[in-house]
């Protein structure tokens, strides 16, 4: 990897590309996507990508419980930064972001959903390396 690239990643990003792209957990999937809410490049692993699906699931439902208006306005909040995860999601599979698209198509959600479960790539595609090692877009 080139050393440029080190500088530009943060502690835990570096972290996880010297472990081998190791799993996220809650928190750190949590503050990584709000951290890169507009980033649409590079790659999020698998449970960085399901653990936000999660938190933004079940902090609209605790909300929609208090306030409709303030569930409402969380979905807003956050809808950017869920796009731009299931972006870099798509990456990690070697898919571009716009397959997102397939969400609003009649009946072609199950292929969106298919890569969005699927494992990340092993090899070097166009977005990156694998999920193995993540890293911004070049």
């Amino acid at each position: 990897m080139r050393k440029d690239f080190r500088r530009a990643l943060t502690r835990s990003e570096r972290g996880l590309v010297k472990n081998g792209g190791g799993a996220v957990n809650f928190i750190d999937a949590i503050k990584i996507c709000f951290t890169k809410y507009a980033d649409f490049n590079g790659c999020a692993s698998r449970p960085e990508f399901w653990w936000w699906f999660l938190f933004t699931v079940v902090a609209s439902l605790a909300l929609q419980a208090v306030s409709y208006n303030l569930s409402g306005a969380f979905s807003i909040a956050t809808f950017l930064p869920s796009v731009a995860v299931g972006a870099r999601r798509l990456h990690d599979i070697d898919r571009n972001g716009w397959w997102q698209l397939l969400y609003f198509s009649a009946g072609y959600w199950l292929d969106c959903a298919h890569y969005l479960l699927g494992g990340g790539e092993q090899a070097e595609s166009i977005w990156g390396l694998g999920v193995s090692a993540c890293r911004p877009h070049r």
